[in-house]
C-alpha cells in the first residue's frame, strides 16, 4: 500500500485554533488505490481533514484507522526486533568477556603448560580490549535504536488517514493535507517605551501558544484576528484608553489601562 508522509509547510493561527498545511509526495500506480496518509497530530480535528493534489487527481473516501499494535510491519515493531537481536548480541559478548577472564585464572590447574599459559596471557589483554570495544559499539547502537523506537511508537500512535486516490498514469505526485487544530492560539503583547523627551513608542508583538506536541520552528506562520469557526465578517475592535501620569516622587511613568466593560 502506498505511503504518503507529510511535513508541516505553514500554519494560520487564529485567536482560538489554527489551520495547518502539510505537504508530501508519493509514488502511485495507474488507476485507483488506497493510500496511507501520515502527518495528523493527536489533537487534529479529524472531521476537518482535507487532501488535495494536482488538477484531475481524485482524492475520495477519507477515513481514519488505528494502527494494529501487533502488526509486524509496524515501524515500532520492526525496530523492536532489531533491539531484541542487539540485546542477544550484547549478552554473547558479555559472556565471552567473562569466559576469557575466568579462563585466565590458572590457579589450581596442574595440567596447564607454561607455554600455553604464556600464550593465553599474551592474548588476553588484546582480546578483552577488542571485546569491550565491540560491546561499547553495540550499546551505542542500542541507545540509538531505543530512541528511534520511542519516536516510532509516537508516530504509530498518531491518527492514520486512508484515502482512495485515482491517477490516470503512474508517477510521483505532490499532495497537500489541510486540517484544523483546536489547541493553538495567539495573544497580543504590547510594549511601551518612553525616554520622557520624545513621543511614546508602542510595539505590538504576538505570543503564540500550541500544545500539538509538534515542532513549529522554521514554519511559515500567519496570524489572524478572526475565528475560523465563525462568519467572515470583520471582528469588532474595542478601544483601549491609556491614562499616563508621571509619579513625581519616583520619576517613573505610570500607566493606567481602562478596558470597556461591555
Amino acid at each position: 500500500m502506498p505511503e504518503l508522509f507529510t511535513s508541516i509547510e505553514s500554519v494560520n493561527i487564529f485567536r482560538n485554533g489554527a489551520e495547518v498545511t502539510r505537504k508530501g509526495k508519493t509514488e502511485l500506480k495507474e488507476g485507483i488505490q488506497t493510500v496511507r496518509v501520515h502527518g495528523l497530530s493527536l489533537t487534529a480535528r479529524q472531521d476537518s481533514a482535507r487532501l488535495f493534489s494536482l488538477p484531475g487527481i481524485q482524492c475520495s473516501n477519507l477515513r481514519f484507522e488505528k494502527a494494529d499494535p501487533d502488526d509486524p510491519d509496524l515501524t515500532s515493531n520492526r525496530i523492536q526486533k532489531e533491539i531484541d537481536l542487539l540485546g542477544r548480541q550484547i549478552e554473547v559478548k558479555e559472556l565471552q568477556v567473562s569466559l576469557w577472564q575466568t579462563n585466565g585464572d590458572f590457579s589450581g590447574r596442574d595440567n596447564a603448560g607454561v607455554e600455553d599459559v604464556e600464550k593465553y596471557i599474551e592474548k588476553l589483554p588484546e582480546r578483552l580490549v577488542g571485546l569491550h570495544q565491540e560491546l561499547t559499539d553495540l550499546k551505542e547502537k542500542l541507545k540509538e535504536l531505543e530512541k528511534k523506537h520511542n519516536d516510532a511508537k509516537t508516530e504509530d500512535s498518531l491518527p492514520l488517514m486512508m484515502a482512495d486516490i485515482y491517477v490516470d498514469k503512474a508517477g510521483e505526485y505532490p499532495f497537500e493535507l489541510h486540517y484544523h487544530e483546536q489547541v493553538a492560539a495567539w495573544l497580543s503583547v504590547y510594549e511601551i517605551h518612553s525616554n520622557k523627551k520624545e513621543d511614546l513608542e508602542i510595539k505590538h508583538r504576538a505570543r503564540i501558544f500550541q500544545s500539538t506536541h509538534e515542532d513549529w520552528k522554521n514554519v511559515n506562520v500567519t496570524l489572524y484576528s478572526g475565528d475560523p469557526s465563525k462568519s467572515g465578517s470583520l471582528p469588532e475592535l474595542h478601544p483601549v484608553e491609556l491614562d499616563l501620569r508621571e509619579n513625581i516622587s519616583s520619576g517613573r511613568m505610570m500607566m493606567k489601562t481602562a478596558m470597556p466593560t461591555g
